[in-house]
């Protein structure tokens, strides 16, 4: 199983995910940029963690 989630780590699918995992980010930043939720996410290292830890295997990797 592990082997298969391996093959599936290239780097046009991170690419690829990490795109559509910021888009809905973006979606409340333009939607609801007042609300609590999304006050919560621009205000926290939640966001920056996920991605930088995308970037650092994707360096790791090449």
């Amino acid at each position: 199983m592990l082997t298969q989630f391996e093959d599936y780590l290239t780097f046009e699918n991170i690419y690829i995910w990490s795109n559509l995992g910021v888009l809905p980010f973006w979606l409340m930043l333009i939607i609801i940029p007042n609300s609590k939720i999304t006050q919560f996410f621009v205000n926290s290292i939640i966001i920056p963690l996920i991605l930088s830890s995308l970037y650092i295997f994707v360096l790791y990797s090449f």
